[in-house]
């Protein structure tokens, strides 16, 4: 359960983002730049389980209570049939379709702008004896 997972997602977490952000102080600017970038995907990463799936994990519950989905047997509390009501009505979906669609198309336009290529430069320091 919850007691188990968190510390564990909390300690792997914390390991990677130790050891990206330890990995900064490389004089390579390629290897400098993915430390980074990685770094952050990791805190966001770890922002998103304990901030957002917990939470999705609770409103699949109340889902399941208000037979969106299919429930086990105990009985919905008011704020959960409420929760049930709202993500079980069409606009709620329909908006939940339309920002997954628009994420989507985003993405794929990102994709077709993206540029492949290295240059020595990224891969040693200014100043040093390669340069």
């Amino acid at each position: 359960g919850l007691a188990h997972t968190t510390p564990a997602i909390s300690l792997t977490s914390l390991t990677n983002m130790t050891c990206f952000f330890l990995a900064v102080s490389i004089p390579l600017p390629l290897i400098s730049d993915f430390a980074i970038t990685a770094g952050v995907a990791v805190i966001f990463s770890y922002t998103a389980a304990i901030l957002i799936f917990w939470p999705l994990v609770v409103l699949i519950f109340r889902r399941q209570r208000k037979n969106c989905l299919p429930s086990t047997s105990h009985k919905p509390t008011r704020m959960q049939q409420l929760y049930g009501t709202l993500l079980c009505s069409l606009p709620v979906r329909l908006a939940v379709l339309v920002l997954f669609l628009t994420s989507l198309g985003l993405a794929g336009y990102a994709l077709s702008n993206l540029k492949i290529g290295l240059r020595w430069t990224m891969f040693v320091e200014q100043g040093s004896a390669f340069w």
